[in-house]
Parts: structure tokens; C-alpha cells; sequence
């Protein structure tokens, strides 16, 4: 009870505590408030009573989700969406969810919420995204985004795109080059440019121009030519005459002859070249609305008198990151939902020093994992039923992937020997020491594990298990080894094992003989 006490105290204070240089008068009472703490360092809030704004009362029900990415390094902020290869499409936030567990192994979701807004009829987004450092979409050039970096850091402003450009990255993730790419659609103007044609081109390149051809596993194009990414594998170089088509992405240019470092397993990227304040970002999506600027909230949408469903994502000064969903359309319980001025000033009580207002309506979505880990969808689907959406964001709990190390160019270094003498020894996989080795990277089955010795200890399965080992590099001097060829190891069950020992104390009694 007195837990319950001090925290209606402690909300009482965080929700009435009033706003500074906001001519509007605002008061939110809260009449049901619960709050719960997970062990992962995650915060989710309920909150449901009574808002007055300049005279004008609604009943407003809450769903809060926070989390510091800044101080909780196993935590992370995390897009998802539901693309097709060579188009675009959507998703509910489960499907989002369960896409984020089949892309990444070493994360664990623990919640998020619906994302940009989109295109209707295809689940293009308006505005940017970025998945993994890769631009899949450029978005139109003055919507807001909010970016999340491996620091923890996160940042809401208006992304700034240079041209195009082409990325090498070798089969480890890691950048062996970036080259400009000087047009998209069109013939290159000189004998020094590059450029890229895709398949809303619809044209026959000429023969007697030099192409290089990327077999396309994905390529994401707005219908209005303004954003154009494409990523996969070199197919051929030729200067015979070419079709484009959706599966391809076709580079043209002289200086295309001179690039001879691109291996079968490298991936070619083509996609806009982001710098600025979002430069290293790894994850971002759109938004639309600033909510709150520099902790106060912006006086631009007092105009704007409806309410609808709202979702929003702020950032405190500690760089805490919420999402808030907002219920509405609720007419048999007189929840209405909430102006954008409305959750300007909201989104500002509770902290927020910036603030973007995420896509809203039908599309506003909130999954939460409970303690069964279990997922529930915690605000009301104003639809009558969970919309699929273009993407979202998501509060994730583990170890993200190495960012790509920009490798030496030209790449000089010396590659080391593969590992030798693999065998095992009780529960540990044993092999031969490399010399310059930084550590060691060894796939069981199909799953990868990094050890900074010669050896691993690993609880194998029954039955086959396939090993293979290669020595890591220091990204300086020394390049990582190829992978061994598999060894295959086979755990018996212990009927089996018993078996086998004794058939051998039989061979070494009749040996004794």
C-alpha cells in the first residue's frame, strides 16, 4: 500500500507538474495509474484519466514504454518491417516482431510500436529508413526521422543525403570500398563517372558501354524516382547490349574496368549516401510532426483540432527513449484520442527534450512481452482489429552484430594460415594456435561462437556435429583465414556410449589374451 501511495504521488507530480511557455492551459488527472519495472531495465506504464485542455476535457487512456539505451548496454532500439524482395509490403507488430527473432539471433524482443507512415496501397514508407546502416528508402526530403546509433544515442531531426554510392562489403559485413555513384537512370556525362540504372528505367542499355551487372536479391524504388537502393551479388561485366530489369541493378561507366577486388561472396549496395548528424546511424525510420523542441512543446499543430489514436517516440535528457500509445476512437467508452497539441504537451511532461509524432489512427500499436514471455497488444486497435503497418521500432534485449570495419584500400594485408588440428577433448574443441590471431571464430552447426584462444567449450549435440574454424585478423595488418573444411563429430546418447565401452574393454581382453 505504501508503495502504491508514493507512486500516485510520484505520477501526480510527473503528469501536473506544469509547463513552461505554453500559453495553452493544460491539466492531466490521472485516475488509474500502474507502473511495473521488468529485470531487463525496461518500463512499461499504464496511465487513464481525465485531460483539460483550455477548457476542454477528455477521458485519455495511456500506454508508456521506456527504456536507456545510453546506460543499459545490453539494451537497444531496433526497426523492423515486413518488405518483400523487390517491393514493399506490411506487417502487424507481431509479424514485426517475429521478423526481428528470424533476422537476429542474439536479440531477444521485448516490446515496440507501430513506426512511419506509409503508402497505402503498396506499405512504402514517406519517410526514410535504415536497417543495419543500408538506406533502403530516402523518403521525401523534409519529413523527420528518428536514428539510433550503437552508442545508445538517439536523434530526431531531418536526415541530409549526398548522392549516391556503391558499397563493397566482403563476407564478413565488413566495407572494402565506397565509390560514387554519379546519376541514377541516366548515362554517365564523362569518362570519370559512374552511374546506376534499375529496373524504372525500362530501357535497353547500348552495347560498346562497359557494365557491371549486381544480381539483385533486393531492390526497394518509390514510384516517384526519388529514392533507389539495391543490394547483392556481381553477376558479370560485359558491354554487349542489356535489359534492366527488377532483379538487376546495372553500374555503367569506364571506370567500372578498374575494380578487380570484388569477390563472388562480396555484396554490392547501391544506395544514398547519408552524412550529417545521422552518419553512423544504424537503424532509423520516419516520422512527421515535431511534438517537443529542446524540452518545450512546438506551437505548430494548435490549429489542427482533431483527435485520433496516437503513437510517438521522445527522448529525455538522460537519453532515456519512450514510445507512447495513445488510445482512441473508443466511442462506447468516450475515449476520443488526442490532439497533436494535446501530446505535444504530454509527451513534454513526461520528459521528453525531443519528440516526433509517429504514424497514428488505426495503425497506433503496442506489443509488450508479459513475464510469461508472451506478447500482448496493450492499447486498444481502434480498427476493431491489429492493422498491419510499414514498420516499427522495438526496445530489444542482447549483443548487436560488429558494425562494418572500413577495411584498408587498396587491401594489402597478409592473410593468415587456417587453424590445424582440430579435435576434441572432452567438452572443448581443440586446434593448433595461428600466429597474429586476434581470436578465433568457430561454427558448430551452423551456429557461430568467437573465442580469443585455440579452443572452445561447447556442449555438443547427439549425433553429427559439423565444426569448422578460422583465425580473426586485426583488421590492420592481418586478414582473417578462410574457414576449415568441416569436421564431422558424433556425440552418442549414453545406452550407446555404454555399449561401445564395453565392445572396447572386450577388444583389450581378448588383446591381453
Amino acid at each position: 500500500m505504501k508503495k502504491l501511495m508514493l507512486l500516485t504521488l510520484v505520477l501526480t507530480a510527473f503528469i501536473l507538474a506544469p509547463a513552461t511557455g505554453v500559453k495553452a492551459t493544460y491539466r492531466f488527472e490521472t485516475d488509474i495509474r500502474t507502473s511495473e519495472f521488468y529485470t531487463n531495465n525496461v518500463r512499461h506504464m499504464y496511465i487513464e484519466g481525465m485531460l483539460n485542455y483550455n477548457g476542454d476535457s477528455t477521458k485519455q487512456r495511456i500506454n508508456y514504454f521506456s527504456a536507456n539505451p545510453l546506460v543499459h548496454d545490453d539494451i537497444h532500439v531496433v526497426v523492423a518491417d515486413n518488405y518483400l524482395d523487390y517491393s514493399w509490403g506490411n506487417g502487424t507488430p507481431f509479424v514485426l516482431k517475429d521478423n526481428i527473432h528470424e533476422r537476429y539471433d542474439n536479440l531477444e524482443v521485448l516490446g515496440g510500436v507501430n513506426g512511419d507512415f506509409y503508402d497505402t496501397s503498396n506499405g512504402m514508407p514517406i519517410g526514410a529508413f535504415i536497417k543495419d546502416f543500408r538506406v533502403l528508402h530516402n523518403g521525401i526530403a523534409s519529413r523527420h526521422i528518428v536514428g539510433f546509433k550503437d552508442s545508445g544515442e538517439t536523434i530526431i531531426g531531418v536526415p541530409e543525403f549526398a548522392g549516391h554510392e556503391l558499397v563493397i562489403f566482403d563476407r564478413d559485413g565488413d566495407i572494402r570500398n565506397k565509390i560514387n555513384i554519379d546519376g541514377i537512370n541516366q548515362m554517365p556525362a564523362n569518362d570519370e563517372a559512374i552511374t546506376a540504372y534499375f529496373a524504372d528505367s525500362e530501357t535497353t542499355l547500348p552495347d560498346d558501354v562497359y557494365k557491371m551487372i549486381i544480381s539483385a536479391d533486393l531492390t526497394k524504388i518509390d514510384e516517384g524516382g526519388r529514392s533507389h537502393y539495391g543490394e547483392g551479388a556481381l553477376y558479370k561485366t560485359t558491354e554487349a547490349a542489356f535489359d534492366t530489369d527488377m532483379i538487376y541493378v546495372v553500374l555503367v561507366g569506364e571506370p567500372l574496368k578498374d575494380i578487380d577486388y570484388i569477390h563472388e561472396d562480396d555484396t554490392l549496395v547501391v544506395q544514398r549516401q547519408i552524412v550529417g548528424d545521422f552518419e553512423g546511424v544504424r537503424f532509423a525510420l520516419g516520422g512527421n510532426q515535431m511534438l517537443v523542441e529542446n524540452g518545450e512543446p512546438t506551437d505548430y499543430w494548435h490549429s489542427r483540432p482533431f483527435r485520433h489514436p496516437r503513437t510517438a517516440v521522445g527522448v529525455k535528457e538522460d537519453g532515456t527513449v519512450f514510445f507512447l500509445a495513445v488510445d482512441g476512437r473508443d466511442y462506447p467508452e468516450f475515449v476520443p484520442g488526442i490532439r497533436l497539441s494535446e501530446l505535444g504537451e504530454l509527451m513534454a511532461e513526461l520528459g521528453a527534450v525531443t519528440a516526433l509524432n509517429l504514424d497514428g489512427g488505426g495503425s497506433t500499436g503496442m506489443i509488450i512481452r508479459n513475464h510469461d514471455l508472451e506478447y500482448d497488444y496493450v492499447n486498444y486497435p481502434s480498427d476493431g482489429r491489429v492493422r498491419p503497418v510499414t514498420n516499427g521500432a522495438f526496445f530489444v534485449q542482447g549483443s548487436l552484430d560488429n558494425a562494418p570495419v572500413h577495411l584498408p584500400f587498396p587491401d594489402e594485408r597478409e592473410t593468415l594460415s587456417s587453424p590445424q588440428n582440430i579435435f576434441i577433448d572432452g567438452r572443448n574443441i581443440v586446434f593448433d594456435d595461428v600466429a597474429h590471431a586476434s581470436a578465433y571464430e568457430i561454427i558448430v552447426n551452423g551456429q557461430t561462437y568467437r573465442s580469443l584462444t585455440p579452443m572452445l567449450d561447447v556442449d555438443l549435440e547427439t549425433g553429427l556435429n559439423n565444426i569448422s574454424v578460422r583465425a580473426i585478423g586485426d583488421y590492420e595488418d592481418y586478414k582473417n583465414s578462410d574457414f576449415t573444411e568441416d569436421i564431422t563429430y558424433t556425440v552418442y546418447n549414453e545406452p550407446v556410449k555404454d555399449v561401445l565401452n564395453r565392445l572396447k574393454d572386450m577388444a583389450r581382453n581378448l588383446l591381453s589374451e
